[in-house]
C-alpha cells in the first residue's frame, strides 16, 4: 500500500468499507452445537452404565432403542440448522455465517476491506469472526488512520455497518461518514419498518441522498468496493482460505490483498497499449461493407443503415449490429475492425 501511495494511487478522498464471507478450509458438517458436544461426551458413560445395570435385552427391545436413537438423531439434525454458535473440529476459529448471495449457512470468516476511490487500492484488510459488520466501522476506520497517518475525507459503508454508537465514536470526528440506515430505502412519507432505527442520527442520514453531493458520494461506494471483491473472487477464483485458524487466515487475506495492490501498481507503471478501434472514413477503401464469414448467416440479426457518409474517397455503407447505436448523419467515424464472424471487404 505504501508503494501505491508513493505512486499517487491513494488519495483518501473517498474510501469504501465492505466485507465478504470467505469460506474457511473446513466443512460445516463438522460443526456441533454445545448441546450436541455435551451429549457426545456423556454417551460413553451412559453406555457403560446401561451395560452394567441391565442384562442383555431381547430383539424387540433392541429394535425399540434403535428406533428411538434414529428419532433423536433426526431432531438433532433439525436443531443444528438453526443459527447458533457451533464448534468446528477442523477449524475451531471459523464460524457458521449466513451467505447472503447464496442464501445459506457456510463455515467461513468475515473478510473486511477498505478501498480508496482513486484507483481501488486496498488500504486496510482484516479478517474477523463476527457474523455481521455492525462492529467493524470504527476499527476499520482506525486502521486506515494507522496505515496512512491521516484521516479520509469521506467514509461510505452499507447498511450492515449501521450502528449509532459507532457513528458517535471519537474516532469518526472530522470525517464525513455515509452509512445507509435502511436496507430498503422507503419513499418520502412512507412508514418505517418496526425494526428500522428512528433516532436523530438515522433521520439525518436519510436526508443525505436528497442532496446532490451526498447522493454522488454515496453512489460511488459500489463502484469503489464491489470491483475489488469481483477481481478477487471471480477473476482470480479465490473464494476459500487455504490456511486454518484466525491468524493464518488473516495473513493469507492480507497476502491476497497485497497481490491486488501490486497488480494495480504494475498496471500503473506499465500500461497496456490501447488498440485504436476507431478510424477515419478517409482511411478506408472507397466502398466498404461488412460481410458475414463463410458458412454463417447473421443477416437477420443485423440492422443495415445507409448513412451516405462522404469522405475524400467516396460513400461508405455501414452495417451496425443489433444493440449497437448506428452513426448519426454527418459523422465520419466507423467501428473498425468488427468482431468475428464479420470482416471488412472491398467491393
Amino acid at each position: 500500500m505504501d508503494l501505491c501511495r508513493e505512486a499517487g494511487l491513494v488519495k483518501l478522498g473517498n474510501v469504501a468499507i465492505d466485507g465478504a464471507k470467505s469460506l474457511a478450509n473446513a466443512s460445516r458438517k463438522r460443526s456441533l452445537s454445545y448441546q450436541k458436544l455435551r451429549d457426545r461426551e456423556q454417551k460413553p458413560a451412559r453406555a457403560v452404565e446401561d451395560a452394567m445395570a441391565n442384562p442383555p435385552d431381547s430383539a424387540a427391545e433392541k429394535e425399540r432403542r434403535r428406533n428411538g436413537a434414529k428419532k433423536r438423531l433426526k431432531r438433532a439434525r433439525q436443531n443444528a440448522d438453526s443459527p447458533r454458535r457451533q464448534y468446528n473440529f477442523v477449524d475451531p476459529d471459523s464460524r457458521v455465517m449466513i451467505n447472503a448471495a447464496r442464501q445459506c449457512y457456510v463455515q467461513a470468516y468475515n473478510a473486511q476491506v477498505v478501498a480508496d476511490s482513486h484507483a481501488q487500492v486496498i488500504v486496510v484488510a482484516e479478517v474477523t469472526q463476527q457474523v455481521n459488520d455492525k462492529q467493524q466501522l470504527v476499527p476499520m476506520t482506525q486502521a486506515v488512520q494507522e496505515n496512512t497517518g491521516s484521516n479520509p475525507h469521506v467514509v461510505t459503508a452499507g447498511c450492515g455497518y449501521w450502528d449509532t454508537n459507532s457513528l458517535q465514536d471519537p474516532v469518526m470526528r472530522g470525517i464525513e461518514v455515509l452509512v445507509a440506515p435502511d436496507a430498503q430505502p422507503q419513499p418520502p412519507g412512507a412508514p418505517l419498518p418496526g425494526n428500522a432505527p428512528n433516532n436523530a442520527e438515522a433521520k439525518r442520514m436519510r436526508e443525505v441522498p436528497d442532496s446532490d453531493s451526498g447522493r454522488t458520494k454515496y453512489r460511488l461506494r459500489k463502484a469503489i468496493i464491489e470491483p475489488v471483491f469481483g477481481r478477487i473472487k471471480e477473476a482470480r477464483g479465490i473464494r476459500r482460505f487455504r490456511l486454518r485458524g484466525l491468524e493464518p487466515a488473516a495473513c493469507e487475506w492480507k497476502l491476497i490483498c497485497g497481490m491486488h495492490n501490486l497488480l494495480k501498481l504494475y498496471r500503473h507503471r506499465h500500461p497496456s497499449p490501447q488498440t485504436n478501434r476507431v478510424r477515419r472514413a478517409s482511411s478506408l477503401s472507397p466502398r466498404c461493407c461488412i460481410r458475414p464469414a463463410k458458412g454463417l448467416s447473421p443477416w437477420p440479426t443485423l440492422v443495415r443503415t445507409a448513412l451516405g457518409i462522404r469522405g475524400p474517397s467516396g460513400t461508405i455503407l455501414q452495417l451496425s449490429w443489433s444493440g449497437r447505436r448506428p452513426l448519426g448523419a454527418g459523422q465520419s467515424h466507423v467501428l473498425c475492425p468488427p468482431s468475428p464472424p464479420f470482416r471488412f471487404q472491398s467491393l
